[in-house]
């Protein structure tokens, strides 16, 4: 083990990360009230956060736009997809697709494609060409969901040979055609904090069967914390120096309460997860992507970003605030973070689907 990894990782053990508290006034412009245009949720679509992600990317080479997530067979083919992703890459460089396949539960050690669930090989190819003849890049993400609604963070198969076995066969298939359409890079995996430190090896083997047939970039995007309480997340995990980038799902708290925080507010709450993230940065000698970094249009949302399952008062500003703040305390400013992609661009198979 490289001892300044190890050194580092005590540290982030032993630390404690604060984020400011307090109650904020809403910051201009004027707080907005949820109409038909625009749904409460993660896309900021129609509302004041997408004129914020588009003036941020706009003009730049930065890695980095959204994430278009496909949960229905032929969507990622669609019409209205394929619109929306050149809409977004009129100001942003590149799209990530999320491809789910699905096991059964937390423990289960195969998974299959989810029949009108899991995007067609066919509706892939369709949106990643069109991405590409729009000037944008692709990271290409496949991950395994749980039918019974378990997150991956809580997955500990009941035969680990077996499921990485499955692994290595799920990015033979999809590294070969990815490898085929030109894809600039691709994530072998998201948040399975239970198997990163315990089954290391088994990912190193999912990393090498991807390199047989990918020759693009590789990343893995984990927590942002070690919720499973294995030793995983962004600090945990012990294959970085087997990747060409460190992947993590930023679903930071910015900030421990307030309704609509100021954005000097969430800049400060950026500070601490930046030192912990350029930390294993130069610990591993890799740049950072950010492969999940998002807020809901939601009160609320900064302080828990990572909550999907809310139907809380709407605030646009809070989103746009957080939205802002990344741009301020991140984008340009860390010379170690080479990529980033909110969550999410929403499509018809996603229930914030606001239409374009």
């Amino acid at each position: 083990m490289n001892l300044r990894w190890l050194e580092l990782s005590v540290i982030a053990l032993v630390g404690c990360t604060e984020v400011p508290d307090g109650d904020f006034e809403p910051s201009p412009p004027d707080d907005v009230e949820a109409t038909a245009g625009w749904a409460v949720g993660f896309t900021p679509r129609g509302k004041p956060a997408e004129d914020v992600l588009r003036a941020g990317f706009s003009g730049g080479d930065f890695f980095g736009g959204a994430v278009i997530a496909g949960f229905s067979e032929e969507v990622l083919g669609s019409p209205e997809t394929l619109a929306s992703a050149g809409s977004l890459l009129e100001d942003a460089s590149a799209v990530q697709i999320v491809v789910p396949w699905y096991q059964d539960s937390w423990d289960s050690s195969s998974f299959t494609r989810e029949p009108g669930k899991t995007p067609s090989d066919q509706s892939l190819v369709e949106l990643v060409s069109s991405v590409h003849e729009a000037g944008g890049a692709v990271l290409l993400t496949i991950f395994v969901e749980a039918r019974d609604g378990s997150w991956r963070g809580d997955f500990l198969p009941a035969d680990p040979d077996g499921w990485f076995a499955a692994h290595r066969d799920l990015h033979t298939h999809y590294g070969a055609l990815a490898e085929g359409l030109g894809v600039a890079a691709m994530s072998v995996g998201s948040e399975y904090t239970q198997t990163e430190a315990r089954f290391a090896d088994g990912w190193r083997s999912v990393i090498a069967a991807s390199r047989a047939e990918f020759s693009g970039l590789l990343a893995y995007s984990a927590n942002w914390n070690d919720a499973g309480g294995a030793g995983g997340g962004f600090e945990g995990v012990p294959f970085w120096d087997d990747l060409d980038a460190i992947g993590v799902d930023a679903w930071f708290p910015l900030i421990g309460s307030g309704e609509a925080p100021e954005i000097s507010a969430l800049v400060e709450g950026w500070q601490p997860w930046l030192d912990r993230m350029e930390a294993v940065s130069l610990a591993f000698d890799r740049p950072v992507w950010f492969t999940e970094v998002g807020y809901a249009s939601r009160v609320g949302a900064a302080a828990r970003p990572w909550e999907w399952q809310k139907s809380d008062e709407p605030s646009a500003v809070t989103q746009e605030n957080g939205y802002s703040a990344f741009f301020e305390a991140v984008y340009g400013q860390q010379d170690w973070v080479e990529g980033a992609f909110f969550w999410w661009w929403d499509n018809a198979s996603t229930w914030d689907f606001a239409g374009y």
